[in-house]
């Protein structure tokens, strides 16, 4: 069951700024810190921001960022403040 779930905006505004190498660069990350079974990336439709995309929400803390761009995924994922404390890192 994961814990979190990471949902990158799939609209054309944000598609066109380059979400979906935003998701593959999320895939990358957290298959690196051995979170995988904690936390799921979705594509979505549109947040309906598109002048701000790309868009990416956290679930459950509900955080949303803006202006998201390459090499941010890691910097996101270093909070992890969304994943409980008695999850192990590589354990799942």
């Amino acid at each position: 069951m994961y814990t979190a779930h990471i949902l990158v905006c799939g609209g054309t505004g944000c598609l066109s700024q380059k979400s979906e190498k935003i998701i593959e660069e999320f895939n990358k990350e957290i298959k690196k810190q051995g979170i995988t079974g904690c936390v799921k990336v979705v594509k979505t439709g549109c947040f309906g921001f598109c002048g701000a995309g790309p868009i990416v929400k956290i679930l459950p803390d509900n955080t949303l960022y803006v202006y998201v761009k390459d090499g941010d995924a890691a910097e996101i994922l270093s909070w992890r403040r969304w994943i409980p404390d008695r999850i192990k890192v590589g354990t799942n």
